[in-house]
């Protein structure tokens, strides 16, 4: 018996047929196909790969009805689709995504509560990622479009063609890009080091630079809060031993007074963890240039370094137990050539910049209530492998929210854990898990409810359940509508860009998920959608799922009187 539901969506399938949509199709028949041009010399296609062609061709034809923003975003999904049929069509439509994206307007870029790029500079991201395709595919190419981009998107593009002229060990024209790069508010550390890492010891261009960034670093980055790795403090940590002593310390003397000027408007706190389990943290940001360049100092001038020491004592302990500074937590940070899969030792590294302590203090008993959280879902979890059913009854007692807002329910979280991990051995325990991620997610927020339903929705299929899961799948339908309207309000919209919206994450999630339940389900549930850019974003997604790429897009939501907030799947 057909659930209701899908009838619902059939009968919507049936409508649209019977008011013309059966022309179109019709129609589209009589044109040729995206890579019919190409068929005579191209592999046959599956079945698959000519239903994901003829989707992305009907997504390409839709696109140019868009607005800007919308037309540049299916573009450039639609491309990465089409490349698996025809590379210089799919890299044209690349392209076509770029030259759409200069026609998108900005309109939340005077707002001071304007959170993300998303929402604020839409333009920007676009450009940025279309071009980061670009360059993957043609750095020449990317090349000569980066003038059109927006000053942001240039610096990004250029510090990305600088390491893949570097890889490729096109050393010169590394150089000239670095040296374009200079001129940025933002020098690309990291890519110069990468460069300087692969360039002859003993290279003098190693020095020059060195001093090029040294430069950069006195007119641009001495105003950014100091970091630990990738910028110019590493960059001295590395090749302080193959620099004259005098730039070394000229560069010490400007790093610790741009420091110390920098903690007298702001307050900076800074923690770090290793691979190997070693973390530490930094009260100010001249103790963070400390712990990094008083090792130096010893080499160089030790009285200095032992008054240094003396009057911030702060810094000591860290120094006892590390007293290669950061040389001693990253064993990576070395003037030596990088090997294939070396990575940096650090794993995370948190920062917090405030001039008001109270917040300060806030922060830091949200972090301990959630550091208890987690102790708490690590205790469940060990429990799952020899004891699962305490492990049901423990995950029940579990808060429903985190310490933060967006923090996915650890509840539902450590649940869904329960039943994957039972799912195939104790089916009994694993429904059990799902009914109570069903029932405790109707108290969350819309996001986290489709989040838990889709999940859960795929479990029942893995399950052999399909009943369950068509009946779950509906309910995060449901709620992918109630987004779109919140979403949409005319009051109060989502001010982030239709390809960013939760609803649209949410719809591509039952999409994903439906052909396991029917093949035409996926259609009928794009069909459904009221909204012509989303609709056609999602059939460019489904299209490329069917070609083995899965779409994950990161969601953008920002309404007028809260702050901004990015979501991911």
């Amino acid at each position: 018996m057909t659930p209701s539901y899908l009838t619902g969506w059939a009968t919507i399938f049936v409508l649209l047929s019977t008011c013309g949509f059966s022309q179109q199709i019709g129609e589209k028949r009589s044109i040729p196909s995206a890579f019919d041009t190409a068929k005579k010399t191209a592999p046959k296609l599956t079945g698959k790969q000519r239903h994901a062609s003829d989707l992305l061709q009907i997504a390409v034809a839709e696109a140019a009805g868009l607005e800007p923003d919308m037309r540049s975003f299916v573009l450039w999904h639609a491309a990465l689709g089409v490349e698996a049929f025809d590379k210089k069509k799919g890299f044209n439509l690349l392209r076509d995504a770029f030259l759409a994206s200069q026609s998108v307007e900005e309109k939340q870029t005077d707002s001071k509560d304007c959170g993300m790029e998303e929402v604020c500079h839409v333009r920007r991201f676009l450009q940025g990622s279309i071009l980061h395709e670009i360059a993957i595919r043609s750095p020449a190419e990317a090349e000569r479009l980066v003038p059109q981009a927006e000053a942001d998107v240039q610096q990004l593009i250029v510090s990305f063609l600088i390491d893949q002229y570097t890889h490729k060990k096109d050393f010169e024209r590394a150089k000239a890009l670095l040296a374009t790069a200079a001129g940025f508010e933002r020098y690309p550390y990291s890519e110069a080091v990468n460069l300087m890492l692969a360039l002859p010891a003993g290279s003098p261009d190693r020095l020059s630079i060195f001093m090029q960034a040294f430069n950069s670093f006195q007119e641009h980055a001495s105003k950014e809060p100091p970091r630990l790795t990738d910028d110019f403090g590493e960059m001295l940590v590395r090749f302080w031993q193959d620099l004259p002593q005098t730039a070394v310390v000229d560069a010490i003397d400007s790093v610790l007074s741009a420091a110390q000027e920098l903690d007298k408007h702001q307050r900076l706190k800074l923690s770090f963890s290793t691979q190997q389990g070693i973390s530490g943290s930094f009260g100010s940001g001249y103790e963070v240039r400390l712990f990094q360049l008083i090792p130096i100092l010893e080499q160089l001038d030790k009285d200095r370094a032992e008054d240094l020491l003396k009057e911030n004592n702060s810094v000591n302990p860290m120094l006892v137990q590390y007293p290669r500074g950061l040389q001693s937590v990253d064993s990576t940070v070395t003037n030596k050539p990088r090997h294939e899969g070396d990575e940096s030792g650090i794993s995370s590294t948190e920062y917090s910049i405030s001039d008001a302590p109270g917040i300060d203090s806030a922060g830091a008993a949200r972090e301990q209530v959630q550091a208890e959280i987690r102790r708490s879902m690590d205790h469940v979890e060990k429990e799952i492998a020899d004891n699962p059913k305490q492990a049901l009854a423990d995950a029940g007692n579990l808060p429903l929210t985190g310490a933060r807002d967006l923090m996915l329910s650890p509840r539902c979280q450590v649940l869904m854990k329960i039943a994957r991990a039972t799912a195939k051995k104790n089916a009994d325990i694993a429904n059990s898990a799902l009914e109570q991620v069903s029932k405790a997610a109707e108290t969350l927020p819309l996001m986290q409810q489709g989040h838990f339903l889709t999940e859960a929705a795929d479990l029942y299929l893995k399950m052999m359940q399909t009943d369950e899961a068509t009946k779950t799948l509906q309910e995060a339908m449901k709620i992918a509508e109630k987004f779109y309207g919140k979403d949409a309000d005319g009051n109060d919209p989502n001010l982030a860009f239709k390809g960013v919206w939760p609803s649209t994450g949410l719809w591509w999630k039952c999409i994903q998920i439906a052909p396991a339940i029917s093949t035409a389900l996926p259609e009928q549930l794009i069909y459904s959608i009221p909204d012509a850019g989303i609709a056609a974003f999602e059939r460019v997604a489904y299209a490329n799922s069917l070609l083995g790429r899965r779409e994950s897009p990161e969601l953008a939501e920002q309404h007028k009187d809260r702050g901004a907030s990015v979501i991911s799947f």
